[in-house]
């Protein structure tokens, strides 16, 4: 069975608001290749409601809700902008 590991990166912009708490979740934590994992963000603070703004790289993926799914083939950095 091969391991997959992903990495997740956070970038949060926020223009005038108080300070963001984020709690980051990827679920679950290990994957192989091709198994679905969800990937969590839990903002607290600041002025909701928030927005989503999921990208990856290598490019192809793009979501707009709070807790995507992905199923990665390759190595892949998912960025989340809140």
């Amino acid at each position: 069975m091969l391991l997959f590991f992903f990495l997740l990166i956070l970038s949060v912009q926020a223009f005038g608001q108080p300070p963001l708490d984020l709690d980051i979740r990827p679920t679950p934590a290990t994957i192989c290749i091709g198994d679905a994992v969800t990937l969590t963000v839990q903002p607290t603070g600041g002025t909701p409601p928030y927005s989503y703004s999921w990208t990856s790289v290598p490019p192809g993926f793009t979501s707009a809700i709070q807790s995507p799914s992905v199923s990665p083939l390759v190595t892949t950095t998912y960025t989340v902008v809140i």
